[in-house]
């Protein structure tokens, strides 16, 4: 018979050290970044602006037969 692992035995311990890259924390990111972000969500809040606008003024220029 074929050695099976023991499905009841206790999982190893890692060697504690992290997969991957680690994010630097929130307060050490870049002048770039915050301004990147800044730049996004303005531009995002516009956009959506003018999207409820738009939406809005067909609605009621439509209804009042302009």
């Amino acid at each position: 018979m074929a050695d099976q692992p023991n499905p009841y035995s206790q999982p190893e311990k890692s060697s504690g050290v992290p997969i991957g890259e680690a994010k630097p924390p929130l307060g050490q990111r870049g002048i770039w970044f915050w301004l990147s972000m800044g730049c996004v969500v303005s531009l995002a809040l516009i956009g959506l602006a003018t999207l409820g606008l738009v939406t809005w003024a067909f609605f009621n220029l439509r209804d009042m037969g302009a």
